[in-house]
């Protein structure tokens, strides 16, 4: 019997999964995830990481970004006031 799993990613089906030996075989659904077509993932997780990273702009790092610095340019520059440090 054969195991498939649906890989969603972003309300977007980006394909299936189906379990092999040595692990689960990537077959696309969209365009965008092509790239990852007929890749062995170890596990479910590691192919939806996999599909996840091809949304992913370029040159997105895979973390939250950092709230803005509500000092303003001139603090980051260089110039420092009585409630910021220089370093």
């Amino acid at each position: 019997m054969t195991s498939a799993h649906v890989i969603e990613v972003g309300g977007i089906a980006a394909g299936i999964v189906v379990l092999e030996q040595g692990g689960f075989r990537f077959f696309a659904a969209e365009r965008a995830f092509h790239p990852l077509e007929g890749a062995l993932f170890r596990t479910i997780d590691h192919a939806t990481r996999a599909a996840r990273e091809r949304l992913r702009p370029l040159g997105t790092p895979n973390r939250r970004p950092s709230p803005p610095d509500p000092s303003g340019p001139e603090q980051r520059r260089g110039s420092h006031s009585a409630h910021s440090l220089p370093f």
